[in-house]
């Protein structure tokens, strides 16, 4: 039978935001941080946000 436990070589922590989330689907990207940052190129494009 075979199956898939919860490891630490599945799960990883993000070093940003503490995070846990599964490396199997996303790989090294955080989808916190990545959503973040994909919030704030959206919000720059329609202008309600500044550049400093």
């Amino acid at each position: 039978m075979s199956y898939i436990t919860n490891n630490h070589e599945i799960w990883a922590v993000c070093p940003v935001c503490g995070t846990e989330y599964d490396r199997r689907v996303w790989g090294d990207t955080c989808p916190r941080c990545a959503g973040r940052v994909v919030n704030s190129i959206k919000r720059r494009r329609n202008g309600t946000e500044r550049d400093n």
